[in-house]
């Protein structure tokens, strides 16, 4: 690898923490990648030890980035262990963020409860089961494997907030950045493997994207200031 790799991902790892508590798992994401991605064609020791400097580098620069973090931040997740209810309200955050990848309709930034419900209940085992399978399944470029890795390893931590006595929203729709990127692993991974050539299939992504688009810029005229925002609930 050139040089400047390991240096960039150190920098991108650094920023990624910085920028929101979920890009402490950039390190994982990276084993992730060269575990289930086969190019070079070469076993994952071999990967491993070619990309060292790598993950090295991304790890340092997490653990950088946490270092400069105020002393009286906090994820005030206690060290006693899991009871039921945390079980539950683990199960319930999950199944909140594979709601809003599924059906990101309305506007719901305060959710001053977690989801645990019956319904939310079995979304998370479903999903859950899903993204295992195509997370273990057979896959010729890995692409696959790696977005749904990727969703499962991003929202962790978003998960983990339900854990937390920092926030008073355990679950959110805006710590869904970095597991959005496994999702969109997946749809190319798809589109890829259907060979999905075509007018049809152009013109039906570039409605999708063209609608997800706007659902962004009018969300982020939500996100302008204080007003808007809460005027938007």
């Amino acid at each position: 690898p050139a040089w400047w790799i390991a240096p960039a991902v150190g920098a991108a790892s650094f920023l990624a923490t910085g920028a929101k508590e979920t890009g402490s798992v950039t390190p994982a994401l990276l084993v992730a990648a060269l575990a289930v991605v086969p190019s070079p064609a070469a076993p994952f020791a071999a990967r491993l030890r070619r990309g060292w400097p790598a993950l090295a580098t991304s790890v340092a620069g997490v653990l950088l980035c946490q270092s400069l973090r105020p002393a009286e931040v906090t994820t005030g997740i206690g060290r006693s262990a899991l009871g039921w209810q945390d079980a539950v309200n683990l199960a319930g955050a999950f199944s909140y963020q594979i709601a809003r990848v599924v059906a990101p309709i309305d506007f719901a930034p305060y959710v001053p409860i977690t989801p645990t419900d019956a319904g939310h209940l079995l979304l998370a085992a479903v999903g859950g089961l899903g993204l295992a399978l195509l997370a273990l399944a057979p896959d010729r470029t890995g692409g696959r494997r790696l977005g749904a890795l990727w969703f499962l390893i991003a929202v962790a931590p978003a998960v983990a907030v339900v854990l937390a006595d920092f926030s008073v929203t355990p679950v959110a729709e805006r710590r869904l950045y970095l597991g959005m990127v496994g999702i969109a692993l997946l749809a190319a991974s798809a589109l890829e493997a259907r060979r999905a050539r075509g007018v049809p299939v152009i013109a039906a992504v570039a409605v999708i994207l063209a609608t997800l688009l706007a659902t962004t810029v009018t969300r982020n005229r939500h996100w302008r200031d204080e007003l808007s925002l809460w005027s938007a609930v």
